[in-house]
């Protein structure tokens, strides 16, 4: 009788082994994959970050075309206007003669 107590606390104690083992190895894959989870995260933070910097960069670079555009289409008019003040005399008139226009006609 006692050897079979022996052998059942052996069986018990082999069970609980193996169960702990189990639950360890469990653990230790849910680990790895929660590890990976956030190195991904963290990849995938760090590229947007990267591309939103790119495109703020890509604004910014726009706009001060624009801006250097804008600058050099104003000194070019200027010019215009020095060496032809009478055209742009005529040509201020009929825009202003086209907007007037265009003014009452939406009142209608």
């Amino acid at each position: 009788m006692n050897a079979k107590v022996e052998n059942l606390g052996n069986t018990v104690s082999s069970g609980i082994a193996q169960a702990r083992n189990t639950a360890n190895e469990t653990l230790e894959s849910a680990k790895r994959t929660v590890d990976q989870a956030v190195d991904r995260s963290k990849n995938l933070a760090s590229e947007a970050a990267s591309a939103a910097t790119d495109a703020a960069k890509a604004a910014k670079q726009t706009g001060s075309d624009l801006v250097d555009s804008a600058t050099t289409f104003a000194s070019e008019i200027q010019a215009m206007a020095r060496q032809n003040p009478l055209t742009t005399v005529v040509g201020a008139v009929l825009v202003g003669m086209v907007i007037g226009m265009l003014a009452k006609g939406r009142d209608k």
